[in-house]
């Protein structure tokens, strides 16, 4: 089966996932990049007209070294592991739809960055994969790992099927991590993180010796939650007040899904 992966230069996440992926001999057959490095963006366009994928370590490895090194860099892990990797300026433009159009896939993984839509979502032979850090159906949109914490909810990652609805396609698999009692927001988010990059490689093995059967979500079965425009701009999803009693409640262990 094959898998591409597609995020931001710059993260966390994306990093995690592909080491992770890596591990278990799950080898990408590139690597998307949305990035506005100007030298990078002219190799792989000549790659990307001539609907060819690079050599690895031909084309970006250098700027990959020299330019992005460090230990969040998704160009630099590539570079480093071989994998072939095209940068384009947008997720959502021509370039992406031209690369997987010439060079086929099964999946496209989301690692992180803008919302995939459009005519791209429909481009994989089975789907464009998401792994989002919340319980779905329940919990679709924005902040919602904040939310379903706040609700004290059991934590969940979700692996599910991209769609032109926010978080509402089909579900692959779900994947339970541990919180422990005095756990911070941020070590939380450190572990939801790193169980996305585990639900990961989990559906893919899953898909792999199984078949792709996700289970359809239905509108009613969860609420999305998104930012508000207002006068001082956007707001986001979870209010302050909000946010300041989840982070008083988690310092109190008032929560009942900590690991026991």
């Amino acid at each position: 089966m094959d898998f591409a992966l597609i995020g931001i230069n710059k993260s966390k996440y994306a990093v995690a996932m592909i080491k992770r992926l890596i591990s278990f001999n799950l080898i990408p057959k590139y690597v998307i990049i949305e990035h506005n490095e100007p030298r990078s963006l002219a190799v792989s366009s000549v790659f990307i007209d001539s609907q060819k994928l690079p050599v690895p370590k031909q084309n970006l490895s250098d700027w990959a070294i020299e330019e992005e090194e460090g230990e969040f860099s998704l160009g630099a892990v590539c570079s480093q592991e071989s994998i072939p990797f095209l940068t384009v300026p947008s997720h959502n433009g021509r370039q992406p739809r031209d690369i997987i159009a010439a060079n086929p896939i099964d999946i496209l993984i989301i690692t992180e960055g803008p919302i995939i839509r459009g005519p791209i979502i429909y481009m994989p032979r089975l789907c464009v994969m998401n792994i989002h850090a919340a319980p779905l159906p329940q919990y679709r949109g924005n902040w919602t790992t904040r939310f379903a914490l706040y609700n004290d909810e059991p934590p969940i990652v979700s692996a599910h099927v991209v769609t032109p609805w926010i978080d509402e396609g089909p579900i692959i698999e779900r994947m339970h991590y541990e919180i422990n009692l005095g756990d911070t927001l941020e070590e939380i988010d450190l572990k939801a993180m790193n169980a996305s990059a585990e639900l990961a490689v989990y559906s893919l093995l899953k898909i792999m010796h199984e078949g792709f059967a996700p289970n359809i979500q239905r509108i009613w079965e969860g609420k999305v939650y998104k930012g508000t425009r207002s006068d001082k701009g956007l707001e986001p999803a979870m209010p302050l007040a909000i946010q300041r009693e989840l982070k008083a409640r988690l310092l109190k262990g008032e929560y009942g899904f900590y690991a026991k």
